[in-house]
């Protein structure tokens, strides 16, 4: 309760907020990949954080005959989204000192983190909602096009 009318009480200014800092701990999977593969990828990735580069080009000599680690040759299309995960877990395991100095700071004062999650809430139902909208424009414009008699203009 104590947490609900913390939020409720937060007043955050009803005219255009600026947009959240974009959330780069979190990749979207492509719709191309089975969930065994995605398994293989996320691990590969996890270890090709923790232990670099080096490690990549080895187990890429390695395994460069099995079909399961196919997605380590870079013209594979799973190859960008490897390496985003790569990049995603680095920040993570091996987090900058200017990142925890920031999170000491939060740690101090949650209602800050409270605000940070409702801005980052209203601008990404914001966002969905106009993203509706302009699908729901394009589709009456579909409809609209479709409803036109051609022949009338020849």
């Amino acid at each position: 309760e104590k947490l609900y009318l913390q939020l409720a009480s937060l007043k955050i200014a009803e005219k255009e907020a600026e947009a959240p800092p974009p959330n780069v701990y979190s990749v979207r999977t492509p719709s191309i990949v089975f969930p065994v593969d995605v398994d293989i990828i996320k691990l590969t990735a996890q270890f090709v954080a923790r232990n670099g580069r080096q490690f990549l080009a080895g187990l890429t000599a390695r395994e460069q005959r099995n079909p399961q680690f196919e997605f380590l040759n870079p013209a594979h299309p799973l190859f960008t989204y490897f390496q985003k995960l790569v990049d995603a877990y680095a920040k993570v395991v091996i987090p900058p000192t200017k990142l925890l100095d920031e999170l000491r700071k939060k740690i101090a004062d949650p209602f800050s983190i409270y605000k940070e999650t409702l801005v980052r809430s209203k601008h990404e139902a914001k966002k969905r909602d106009e993203e509706a909208k302009e699908a729901g424009d394009r589709d009456a414009e579909e409809t609209m096009m479709a409803a036109i008699d051609w022949h009338d203009f020849v």
